[in-house]
């Protein structure tokens, strides 16, 4: 779930830690204790940090957890932040920005405009018609999104009473268009083999597998003619290549890390509960996630 890496290290009696914050661009270090390090002897260049306690004694090289701007030397002046009791200080660093790889979720709309067919994980049934259009649909918290994008909702009038301009149901799969969440695709009823699939009679109204019964899915509960398959159900076949057929599937705690990724995105919440209906929503596991940009040496 992200880069994330620690060295606890100390190099003639002088410990450190050190922070990329790549966001804006800085390192952060720290180091102690201070009496130990005299401030002439003591440089950052490009990703290391030279470090002598003496000038007799070699320079220690110590990592950091990105790159500097340039070389810096620096003082025990410009460790602001200093702490008399423990003898501490820290300082700040222009790092080089990086270019990060995007993060695409698995079974992306690109992914699946590439394949083949969406299928049962258990028995290999075909449950989506061939030749969809696939469309990735915004975050899944888009609409309550809405009270940070805008000060005053854009509204439209009917007769005495008016409703959101923007609406839940401009974003609705159509005949040959399927939507793609985080966890789900969305499809309408037309566009699902009918025949591989067949809907129980319970509260959430559960679609499962004609030919061996595995869920597969559930009718959406405001419009129930579209079919959300969930995609730790599904095994996706991509389109041959030299004849070679390519299969993918992931497991439920993919997706699970996923939605917890996009939380902490849009959220800054890092401490979650995670429970399970069938256990009455008791709390099963208790997680702490740091930022997946995080990187210490």
């Amino acid at each position: 779930m992200g880069e994330y890496e620690t060295n606890d290290r100390q190099e003639n009696g002088v410990a450190y830690y050190a922070e990329l914050l790549p966001h804006i661009s800085n390192i952060t270090l720290t180091i102690s204790p201070l009496v130990a390090v005299p401030s002439h002897l003591t440089r950052i260049s490009s990703s290391k940090i030279y470090m002598k306690t003496t000038p007799d004694n070699a320079a220690s090289i110590l990592t950091l957890p990105g790159h500097s701007a340039k070389d810096v030397p620096f003082s025990l002046q410009q460790l602001c932040q200093l702490n008399s009791t423990n003898k501490t200080g820290s300082v700040r660093v222009k790092a080089e920005r990086e270019e990060r790889e995007e993060h695409i979720s698995p079974l992306s709309a690109k992914q699946l405009s590439d394949c083949k067919s969406v299928q049962c994980s258990e028995c290999g049934a075909v449950l989506v018609k061939e030749n969809m259009k696939y469309l990735d649909l915004p975050s899944e918290n888009w609409y309550e999104l809405m009270d940070y994008w805008h000060c005053h909702k854009p509204e439209h009038h009917h007769g005495n009473g008016h409703e959101n301009a923007i609406s839940k149901d401009v974003l609705k799969p159509r005949k040959s268009l399927a939507l793609v969440g985080l966890t789900h695709i969305m499809v309408v009823n037309d566009d699902v083999v009918s025949e591989s699939i067949k809907v129980l009679d319970t509260p959430s109204k559960t679609v499962v597998c004609s030919t061996c019964s595995s869920d597969v899915g559930i009718l959406d509960q405001l419009d129930q003619s579209i079919v959300k398959i969930f995609k730790w159900n599904t095994i996706v076949e991509s389109t041959p290549i030299s004849n070679e057929i390519a299969s993918f599937r992931y497991s439920p705690e993919i997706f699970v890390a996923e939605i917890l990724l996009e939380v902490i995105e849009f959220h800054s919440t890092h401490q979650f509960g995670i429970a399970a209906h069938s256990y009455e929503e008791t709390i099963l596991l208790y997680v702490s996630v740091l930022s997946p940009q995080y990187v210490l040496s």
